[in-house]
């Protein structure tokens, strides 16, 4: 322990069995242990250690660690770099490069560093100080001014950590400008299926690449964009640029669903600010929306032969430049027997394309549809009802549009 020299006081106390005389206390001054300290040089010539980091190469600055008073046996400690400096030691972090490595004074030789980035020192009996030096490695990134902290711990019994001088700061001063201040713009609004755009913007030109956080996120009432999509993510604008391009995936499927958007906020990060224009929004609108269209929804069916009626018609509210292919199909829940008899009972209707020909159905009773590139409806064919003279319910066919392509959904 770090702590004032003291003194020890004897006294004799009175008793029966004798006379105190004169000189009845002593006093002997205990002198606190010998005290580690750390002090760094400071380039800049402020009070407060400090310099610029230059641009390139690196510079070094002198650290000193001093035993006072000094004693014959050696003196052990860890000599420390404490995880609360805002520089980055030796090994890029996270993207970041080193700010700053500790080496050998005269050698130069990196110090060997433990998992707690210490490093066991010894000062030799009867010597008062050692020394080591701070590498300050220069860049042209502009950035916050950062700070190395050292600190000394564990020393040898007897000997304190000083408790003013045990821990020294060096603040790295940033020489490339100020800080970029980071705004965001959107694009036009989009149709599912395609990249939302925005735009990053950099008031001033990273002197080196600058790496910008972002988070996107969808609209609550809408699902445009993959989960993977969404959450931080990172956009780089490159040395000498004031802008970047970001763009966000839209999924396209075939469900339909309310427009909804993109929403991208620039979020804090090392070496920028964040400007006012924080949040750019781009439109998603949901893809063309498919639909079936009889010419009439009842009719009576005739005594004998057939009727023809139609056409049936597919229609998209907005076209597409490639075609959509669709399939339509005979719904099991029809009351109305379709195209063959079935048990006993007679066929009730058919449909053909518009060559007359009946149409082509799987075994699903489907057939495909196509409306061509840049057209919104096509005509499929007429709906044939059979006439009969048997007494019967009204009878229901029930067609329903199924599988159409990615980005268009069905009504």
């Amino acid at each position: 322990m770090d702590e004032v020299s003291g003194e020890v006081t004897v006294t004799v106390a009175v008793d029966d069995h004798y006379v105190v005389g004169g000189s009845a206390s002593a006093q002997v001054t205990v002198n606190d242990g010998p005290t580690l300290s750390l002090s760094v040089a400071s380039p800049s010539g402020l009070v407060s250690p400090s310099g610029d980091e230059g641009d390139e190469g690196n510079s070094h600055v002198d650290v000193t660690i001093s035993l006072s008073p000094t004693r014959s046996a050696s003196t052990t400690f860890d000599f420390c770099v404490k995880d609360t400096g805002t520089a980055v030691f030796r090994m890029d972090s996270d993207g970041k490069t080193r700010d700053f490595d500790i080496v050998n004074y005269s050698r130069r030789a990196q110090l060997s560093m433990n998992t707690q980035n210490c490093h066991n020192y010894t000062i030799n009996g009867n010597s008062g100080r050692s020394r080591v030096k701070l590498r300050i490695f220069g860049d042209n990134r502009q950035e916050l001014d950062e700070t190395v902290i050292l600190e000394l711990r564990n020393p040898s019994t007897g000997v304190s950590v000083s408790s003013t001088a045990g821990t020294a700061t060096y603040t790295i001063q940033n020489d490339d400008g100020p800080l970029p201040t980071i705004t965001v713009t959107g694009g036009s609004s989009v149709t599912e299926g395609t990249g939302a755009q925005f735009t990053v913007h950099a008031s001033t030109a990273p002197g080196a690449d600058l790496t910008v956080q972002l988070d996107v996120s969808d609209d609550d009432m809408s699902d445009f964009v993959a989960a993977g999509d969404e959450g931080r993510k990172t956009i780089t604008i490159p040395a000498g640029q004031t802008s970047a391009t970001f763009t966000v995936n839209t999924v396209a499927d075939s469900t339909d669903e309310a427009n909804g958007g993109v929403t991208v906020v620039v979020a804090e990060g090392d070496n920028y600010k964040v400007g006012l224009w924080s949040l750019a929004f781009v439109a998603v609108n949901d893809g063309p929306t498919l639909s079936l269209r009889l010419a009439l929804t009842s009719s009576g069916e005739r005594n004998s032969r057939f009727a023809r009626y139609g056409p049936i018609s597919a229609l998209l509210d907005s076209t597409r430049s490639e075609a959509t292919i669709f399939n339509v199909c005979v719904k099991d829940t029809s009351t109305a027997t379709f195209r063959t008899t079935t048990g006993g009972q007679a066929r009730d209707f058919d449909i053909y394309d518009n060559n007359d020909d009946k149409v082509s159905m799987d075994a699903n009773n489907c057939f495909s549809g196509t409306l061509a590139a840049s057209t919104s409806s096509a005509r499929i064919g007429p709906l044939i009802v059979y006439g009969d003279k048997t007494p019967e319910a009204d009878e229901t066919v029930i067609l329903e549009l199924r599988n159409p392509p990615s980005g268009v959904s069905v009504s």
